[in-house]
């Protein structure tokens, strides 16, 4: 007993120091670009920094004033939180849709979304950007937001996590009660949704947010730019301004760092509770 104690301890402990090597070499980038923004930009040239100064809110006063900081986070942010809304609404009436009724083509509405999560976005660009200028959405941020609305990434996950999550008697006790359709969907089947809206959400909000190719296409002026366009030019305004870049993409991260870490223990706990339940 002894001994099978001691190898379970040591199987631990090297279990451990793995999860610690790797939190650090995931961690260490992000520590020195924190480091790099609390310096002066003639600090930064000069040497390399591996602990804190005292520059940070310094360089964030000045990113603001010199570089319309404000605007473009704020564009950031709406795009991204209408992007979440959007997709999860629209993926979980498609899910539901196909996962609880019977009808024709049921099985091709499911294969439609597995083969446009096949395609590259790059592929549908052109094409894309051509439709929101026929239909006037040019010099807007509608572009950036609507093509979250038909994600098929959000649409199979919605039709796959229904199918188990949502079980089809509670549907029928419904109808049993003279509910209709809709009150269904939003008051019966949406409580067993949260799991999926937490994941779908959160996923939406990372990609949106991080999303640079689309925004750099249409975003034309500077006061549609988002934040990965923005950092992009603001490497090529200001070359050696290596205290504003750094500052900038700390700013960028902690939207990303508070969502994941929200929501994500809310999608795991829903995701075992659902899996108990069904």
């Amino acid at each position: 007993m002894g001994v099978i104690d001691a190898r379970g301890k040591a199987v631990k402990g090297l279990t451990y120091l793995i999860l610690a090597i790797g939190t650090v070499i995931i961690l260490a980038p992000i520590y020195f670009v924190l480091v790099m923004s609390s310096y002066t930009n003639e600090a930064l040239h000069h040497t390399v920094p591996y602990w804190f100064s005292d520059q940070f809110w310094i360089n964030t006063s000045e990113l603001i004033e010199r570089a319309h900081f404000f605007r473009v986070y704020s564009n950031s942010l709406i795009v991204s939180t209408f992007a979440v809304m959007g997709a999860v609404f629209f993926a979980a009436l498609y899910g539901y849709g196909v996962s609880k009724y019977n009808f024709k083509g049921k099985k091709a509405l499911t294969w439609i979304v597995i083969i446009l999560m096949m395609i590259p976005q790059q592929v549908n660009l052109v094409g894309y950007v051509m439709q929101m200028r026929t239909m006037g959405f040019t010099g807007t941020l509608a572009p950036m937001i609507f093509v979250w609305l038909a994600h098929p990434f959000s649409a199979f996950f919605m039709i796959q996590f229904i199918k188990g999550a949502v079980p089809t008697e509670v549907i029928e006790s419904g109808r049993i009660d003279g509910a209709n359709e809709l009150k269904i969907l939003f008051s019966i089947a949406m409580p067993f949704l949260l799991p999926a809206f937490a994941a779908v959400g959160t996923l939406v909000f990372l990609w949106s947010w991080n999303n640079y190719l689309l925004p750099l296409v249409v975003a034309n002026t500077m006061r549609l730019r988002t934040l990965p366009v923005f950092i992009q030019n603001l490497a090529g305004e200001y070359r050696e301004e290596l205290h504003l870049r750094a500052t900038a993409v700390i700013w960028t991260i902690i939207p990303l760092v508070t969502v994941f870490s929200v929501f994500s223990k809310t999608f795991i706990k829903g995701i075992a509770a659902g899996a108990i339940k069904g």
